[in-house]
């Protein structure tokens, strides 16, 4: 990877992260009268797990792969296979609202 492109990735990542973070936390209210004040379901626990999974997690992201700092290769190789796990999450959750829909239709 070119060092340009570099750069590049190493900003704009914490830049989407802080549109992400800034978008919750100006729909905040709406979202509490919407989603937080309704009974418990699957569709309002996939919600919140979508919404607020990946803002919880990026933070090590960005830490990981976006910090000047220059790990020991030791700690690198702890850190990498945790958060490589942390994130398969994330391309499973989408599919959790039809998965349990189709769940649901089967039983």
């Amino acid at each position: 990877m070119d060092i340009a492109r570099e750069q590049q990735n190493k900003y704009t990542i914490p830049a989407i992260y802080a549109i992400l973070l800034w978008e919750a936390l100006i729909n905040l209210d709406e979202e509490y009268e919407l989603i937080h004040r309704t009974r418990w379901c699957h569709v309002k626990v996939c919600y919140l797990l979508c919404r607020y999974y990946p803002l919880a997690i990026a933070p090590l992201y960005i830490w990981v792969w976006g910090s000047d700092a220059q790990l020991d290769p030791r700690v690198c190789a702890r850190l990498v296979l945790p958060l490589q796990v942390l994130l398969v999450p994330l391309t499973a959750l989408p599919q959790c609202k039809d998965t349990l829909y189709i769940t649901k239709l089967l039983y």
